[in-house]
């Protein structure tokens, strides 16, 4: 794993095989730049945006959250929107 650069992002980089109709295969590199966000964080990033976050929860099946959640899902809306 590569180390946290000063903008705080992380660089990953890997491959992955394209498997083709003819059995060919096509091995592809990548390189991406990543940055963690924490969730006091993402909620001040959605508040800025203008909307209200109505719900955290820890996966896409809406378990609660808690901070040894691998996931983090923010629902959020207009602050006029009711919430869900």
């Amino acid at each position: 794993m590569e180390s946290i650069e000063r903008d705080q992002t992380q660089r990953l980089f890997g491959w992955y095989d394209e498997i083709h109709e003819s059995s060919l295969v096509r091995r592809v590199p990548y390189e991406m730049r990543w940055r963690l966000l924490f969730a006091a964080e993402l909620e001040l990033m959605i508040e800025a945006a203008g909307l209200t976050v109505t719900a955290t929860e820890g996966d896409h099946r809406g378990s609660m959250y808690e901070t040894t959640s691998p996931k983090i899902f923010m629902i959020a809306g207009k602050p006029d929107a009711t919430p869900r």
